[in-house]
């Protein structure tokens, strides 16, 4: 049985990449831009699903310090993650709102979406504070 490998462990992954893939596609300085707009993203595919307000955490503000402290593996692999997540959570809102207009409950997935937001987003943070 193979086991998920620790975020650690694709250094090789990033090293393998052509020079083009290898740099982060985002400004590194706008880092604190994509994380607020991920988690205002965030916040309406919660209020979709009737989730509390999430209240500002230490380690999320801290995040963007983080970051800019890591290697340059670390750091890409952080952007490539961002990315990611940007992807699915704005793919996911658009077909929730797109839902929510034609009338249907979009509770049950709108939790599940914020659910693996969170799941994703916590694994971002301990990537990025792990420098």
């Amino acid at each position: 049985m193979n086991a998920i490998t620790p975020p650690s462990a694709f250094g090789w992954l990033v090293q393998s990449l052509p020079a083009s893939q290898a740099e982060p596609t985002q400004d590194p300085l706008d880092i604190s831009g994509r994380w607020d707009r991920l988690h205002a993203m965030a916040g309406e595919v919660g209020a979709m699903g009737q989730l509390a307000k999430e209240p500002e955490a230490h380690e999320h503000a801290r995040f963007v310090d983080h970051v800019e402290h890591l290697s340059g593996n670390r750091q890409t692999l952080v952007h490539f993650g961002l990315a990611d997540i940007e992807a699915v959570l704005g793919q996911g809102l658009d077909a929730l709102r797109s839902l929510e207009e034609s009338g249907q409950d979009v509770t049950a997935a709108a939790v599940t979406l914020w659910c693996e937001f969170y799941r994703s987003r916590q694994a971002l943070l301990k990537l990025a504070a792990s420098a």
